[in-house]
């Protein structure tokens, strides 16, 4: 399973909630810390996410946080990418760091790139080539 932005945070949602369905998760540019979100009080747009909005107000308790879904029990091979230039890669540093804390295994991909698909492009075909050669 894999995904984009939203996407990337519901393949890592599914693939962490359903290890025993998935045998590898990528994401790429995905949201995967509502912490960040939450402190982003500047840019935050509720009508964006309004499915999210009681778990950002309270992301250490949400059941939907990716970043509470991390267990090193849950075997699912993670490929976790984002853009050095996209909003969104303190949300996955975050996650990088939790993952290392609890003993998660994953591959972490940080270059140049956007909140785009010029980036996506390339790591679908990364996340592919990891998975199958």
């Amino acid at each position: 399973i894999a995904g984009l932005s939203m996407g990337g945070y519901g393949a890592v949602k599914a693939a962490l909630t359903h290890p025993d369905r998935y045998f590898a998760c990528g994401s790429f540019s995905g949201v995967l810390a509502f912490e960040v979100l939450a402190a982003d009080k500047g840019r935050q747009r509720p009508q964006e996410f309004p499915f999210l909005e009681d778990d950002v107000k309270n992301p250490s308790t949400s059941p939907n946080n990716p970043l509470n879904l991390l267990s090193p029990e849950k075997e699912v091979d993670l490929y976790v990418s984002c853009g050095l230039q996209d909003p969104l890669l303190p949300a996955t540093k975050l996650f990088e760091e939790r993952a290392q804390m609890l003993g998660v295994k994953a591959k972490f991909v940080y270059r140049d790139g956007a909140h785009d698909w010029d980036f996506w492009e390339e790591e679908i075909q990364n996340f592919l080539s990891h998975v199958f050669d």
